[in-house]
């Protein structure tokens, strides 16, 4: 029988995301749920462990994705491929973990920053989950860790959460294996590739993108030295913020600005009072931030996703369409992305809060499979932060015209495009790991703007968990999910022992800025 399609590949820019990892420096990413633990116990108060696991095993018939695993395609014969895990087994991917006393939010995010630290095997599917127990109040947490190459930011985890719902099976058909290919198929298929790639002159968007990072650099240049850059360890920290997401709105329009502008802003302020303390300059400071964002596939086409049926319970409840009128700081017409906001191309299948249909369809190449899985994305513009202004309204304002300015000027596609050419020269590594262009990294993920379930159990909060790469210590992620926004602080542990002075200067920027609310 002639086979139809292309192999599922590994895309360019993750093989770069592969290339760069390193056991101080994983590329991954998760999340925290906090979920009521009463659903998920049986009849003698215990976790049922193996219900949980029959379920997930049952609900990954619809992300065939998640049973798979890289496999190199041998000489000549191109990039990666994925193919289904012949030995996949459930319960190497589903474990119990339980949190040191006393259970609270502390110990919490000690065990989550521990569990979240370390490469994935990749000879397996590249995901893990932990249900916690212990915690003081009686929940249960899930701690959830994902490859940046199954897709952008946290699409990963709702890629998992939509698996974990075993009712979504309920009237699928049974997954199809993937295609086998053989070493012979997989050269033919690369020499085609090629020979497009060599008839296809270079998109003008990657010429755009090149130039305008060649701007961004030289206004970079002479970015300030501080000692938020120096290349990282292995062990990390987690700080939490929380705010009132409709109160962050109205401190945003009344400077002007976008929810995300107000995260950009708590984080200029939290590092302002770290470097302060430890007696570094900041009268006239400036911070760069890379600030991410989705880009649109080639041709233009927007990155979305359509959603099974935006309805189904528990997991799928991640999927559900924002009502009417909510927004994350002012969605742009015909459902684009807001301000910037998509946010590591995580989509919540479906629309999202604001309209944002920021979904992620298959890179170039990537292969019919690439699409289920949905690919990287992510872009990213940099945006230059007023830290030496210390006033907080005004560094607001500053902040949001920093970041218009930015997103105006430079194409969210421009620093991949840098990545991939340095890559190509073998210095990418070398690269991230010793630049002084950039001193952090935040990303905004509109969540689900009414309360879901997850396993039946109520969804009570969500902690978004990024990484750390080359030598920025310390970044952003800001999640909102029923009227909360949550901003999670990433760190490396060595060197920010004094994470806690960034956070209470986010804090003490918070209640400023809604003072008058």
């Amino acid at each position: 029988m002639r086979r139809r399609g292309r192999p599922d590949r590994l895309s360019a820019l993750d093989m770069i995301n592969l290339a760069v990892e390193t056991p101080a420096a994983p590329t991954t990413i998760g999340a925290l749920l906090i979920l009521d633990g009463q659903a998920l116990r049986g009849a003698d108060g215990a976790l049922a462990i193996a219900a949980i696991r029959r379920d997930i095993a049952r609900g990954l018939a619809t992300a065939p994705p998640l049973r798979r695993v890289l496999r190199p395609a041998g000489p000549l014969a191109g990039r990666p491929v994925w193919v289904d895990d012949p030995a996949f087994d459930v319960e190497r991917h589903v474990s119990v973990a339980e949190v040191p006393h006393p259970g609270d939010e502390a110990a919490l995010l000690r065990l989550a920053s521990r569990l979240t630290s370390g490469v994935l095997d990749r000879s397996y599917p590249l995901w893990r989950l932990w249900f916690v127990t212990g915690l003081a109040g009686g929940e249960v947490a899930v701690v959830v860790k994902l490859h940046h190459v199954l897709a952008d930011g946290l699409g990963a985890v709702r890629l998992i959460l939509s698996a974990i719902d075993a009712s979504s099976v309920d009237g699928h058909d049974p997954p199809r294996p993937s295609p086998s290919w053989s070493w012979r198929d997989l050269v033919l298929d690369n020499a085609r590739e090629r020979l497009a790639g060599l008839r296809r002159p270079p998109h003008w968007s990657t010429w755009r993108a090149l130039a305008a990072q060649r701007r961004t650099l030289s206004t970079l240049r002479h970015a300030a030295r501080t000692s938020l850059n120096a290349p990282v360890g292995p062990r990390r920290r987690l700080a939490v913020l929380r705010i009132d997401l409709a109160a962050a709105k109205r401190v945003a329009h009344r400077h002007d600005g976008k929810v995300n502008d107000v995260v950009l802003s708590l984080a200029t302020a939290g590092v302002r009072s770290l470097l302060a303390a430890r007696g570094e300059p900041v009268e006239g400071l400036r911070l760069h931030c890379t600030v991410a964002m989705s880009q649109p596939a080639r041709g233009g086409a927007a990155m979305s996703q359509p959603a099974r049926d935006g309805t189904a319970p528990d997991g799928a409840a991640w999927n559900r369409t924002a009502p009417d009128g909510a927004e994350r700081g002012g969605a742009a017409p015909g459902g684009a992305a807001p301000d910037g906001a998509a946010w590591e191309g995580a989509a919540w299948e479906g629309a999202a809060p604001d309209g944002a249909g920021q979904g992620a369809a298959a890179p170039d190449g990537a292969g019919q499979g690439a699409a289920a899985r949905g690919g990287n994305h992510t872009g990213g513009v940099v945006v230059r932060l007023p830290a030496g202004e210390p006033d907080p309204g005004v560094r607001l304002r500053l902040v949001a015209a920093e970041s218009a300015r930015a997103k105006r000027e430079q194409p969210p596609t421009a620093g991949n495009a840098l990545l991939v050419w340095l890559a190509r020269l073998g210095v990418a590594g070398w690269f991230s790991r010793h630049q002084h262009l950039i001193h952090f990294v935040e990303s905004n993920l509109p969540g689900p703007p009414a309360p879901v379930r997850v396993l039946g159990a109520p969804l009570l909060d969500v902690v978004p968990i990024g990484n750390l790469a080359g030598n920025l210590g310390v970044s952003f992620l800001a999640l909102s999910y029923a009227g909360r926004l949550v901003v999670t602080v990433h760190a490396d542990a060595d060197r920010f022992p004094d994470l806690p002075v960034l956070l209470a200067g986010m804090r003490r920027e918070w209640a400023a800025l809604s003072a008058d609310l």
